[in-house]
């Protein structure tokens, strides 16, 4: 069966999940199985990070959490520990719900919400061939699972234009739904370092701690190189990154990479083990840098190419894109 009629098939349960929003709110009665005691915390899901919006006391095993979804179905976390940064994820939606969690096994299972059903086909479906977020967006455009999907896994890949195409079929039903507010505001940004705009101004400390800014190097066409010493992509595509250097360096062109590593120490080291000798900055503060959000990165590497005005010319996803730019504004190199 082709995945756009499984998606079809499934539409009955996308609208319910979209539509299911009662006066009443959410009561969940939950079990675990790996704790008879202790405390049990309820945690949104905010793009890259959770939050807690709630905590309820395990007796016996059991626990139960009330509260109310005033805009629709969410994705949330439950988690015996306040620090976890990947608690078991299911949908949460108003009426009455059965959770049973299992967090030796990470397993969860949740009885009373159509949107979590809809979510675990989806996630499931998504890991066929020929799966494609744009087609579940098509089928299903009042689904806050497919708006979460879009924003969370995929929005990366698409450019400005793409993502304002998405977010175009999206029904009325989703306008106050928090993963498109997310989308609105990722598309406001990614607006502002689009092709054609001026790159904004950086100024971060260097591995020395002297501040450096991207606007001390107007003169120059300069590579934005978005990266981390974590980030097995970047690693692959560093060698990339320094044949331009070595090929281009000579003729106007320079490198300004932004990390978003968490410790000096990796960092320093990649630098050096890689012989990446030109200029670089962070915060070390992982995806809550403030970089990241002013120029809308959702993955990493991602590459902007400035002319010496300091405007965009183009931006890149991969090394591909990146060679092709590079071959696009100094020819053959």
């Amino acid at each position: 069966m082709k995945l756009r009629n499984l998606f079809f098939g499934m539409g009955v349960l996308a609208v319910m999940a979209a539509c299911e929003s009662t006066p009443n709110g959410y009561v969940v009665n939950g079990e675990i199985s790996s704790a008879t005691e202790g405390t049990v915390y309820l945690k949104r899901v905010e793009d890259k990070t959770f939050s807690i919006t709630d905590s309820a006391q395990i007796v016996n095993g059991k626990f139960m959490l009330q509260g109310l979804l005033p805009n629709g179905a969410e994705a949330y976390g439950l988690t015996t520990s306040r620090t976890d940064n990947s608690p078991l994820l299911f949908f949460l939606e108003n009426g009455k719900l059965n959770v049973s969690i299992d967090e030796e096994s990470k397993q969860i299972i949740v009885e009373g919400s159509e949107s979590d059903v809809f979510f675990r086909n989806v996630v499931e479906y998504s890991k066929q061939d020929g799966f494609q977020i744009d087609t579940l967006v098509a089928h299903h455009p009042d689904s806050p699972v497919a708006a979460y999907l879009l924003m969370k896994s995929y929005s990366w890949g698409f450019d400005t234009q793409g993502l304002k195409a998405l977010r175009s079929q999206m029904t009325p039903a989703l306008e106050n739904s928090f993963y498109v507010e997310q989308l609105n505001d990722l598309i406001s940004r990614k607006e502002k370092v689009d092709v054609g705009q001026m790159a904004p101004e950086i100024t971060l400390p260097d591995p020395d701690g002297n501040l450096q800014s991207l606007s001390s190097l107007r003169g120059k066409y300069v590579l934005l190189d978005f990266w981390a010493s974590w980030c097995p992509d970047c690693r692959r595509e560093i060698p990339e990154v320094v044949n331009a250097y070595q090929k281009l360096k000579d003729k106007n062109f320079t490198i300004f990479s932004v990390s978003l590593d968490r410790a000096k120490d990796p960092w320093v080291k990649a630098i050096e083990q890689y012989e990446l000798n030109w200029t670089h900055v962070s915060e070390l503060k992982y995806w809550q840098s403030e970089v990241v959000n002013q120029y809308a990165i959702r993955w990493i590497p991602a590459y902007f190419l400035l002319d010496p005005e300091g405007r965009i010319i183009s931006v890149s996803l991969d090394s591909d894109g990146l060679v092709k730019s590079l071959k696009d504004t100094f020819g053959e190199y």
